[in-house]
């Protein structure tokens, strides 16, 4: 059997089960104006603290989508493949579901959980691995992302 194929087939032990939880992590503001400036979305709720100050949260908010932003590095350490080798390769297949239920705040602690949900042989040495990311800020009960990442592992020696 090849060697990609049986971690795959090692995965299948762990669907269902949290894989990874991330060291807490902050958003800083020099980031979210570094991504706005990137992005061209410069909103005051992101970027102008003193706008944000007076504002519903009492300071600036992370955008979703820098927060979305950053399951492929929950996912590399997570350990699951995602890495390019001279045996595999893996390729986003995109997101099955998205929501941002709370704000993210800046400079607040928050960690990453990481679930593998399911693996889905697509055949010809295929496999996408479903896996479910919730970030949650310390001190608030809503997470502040649950996603759906399906990134798709492809064996070269198949």
């Amino acid at each position: 059997m090849h060697e990609i194929r049986e971690l795959i087939n090692a995965l299948h032990e762990s669907v269902g089960e949290v894989i990874y939880e991330s060291p807490e992590f902050t958003v800083t503001q020099r980031e979210l104006d570094v991504f706005a400036a990137l992005t061209e979305n410069i909103d005051p709720m992101h970027n102008d603290v003193a706008w944000a100050a007076e504002g519903p949260w009492g300071q600036t908010i992370v955008h979703g989508l820098f927060i979305l932003g950053l399951v492929p590095k929950f996912y590399k350490e997570s350990g699951l493949p995602i890495y390019t080798t001279e045996k595999m390769y893996a390729l986003n297949y995109g997101f099955d579901r998205v929501r941002f239920p709370a704000p993210f705040l800046t400079n607040q602690p928050a960690r990453c959980t990481v679930r593998l949900i399911d693996i889905l042989d697509k055949g010809a040495g295929r496999y996408i691995l479903a896996t479910e990311f919730v970030v949650t800020q310390r001190g608030h009960a809503k997470p502040t992302m649950v996603a759906t990442f399906l990134p798709m592992v492809v064996t070269t020696d198949y």
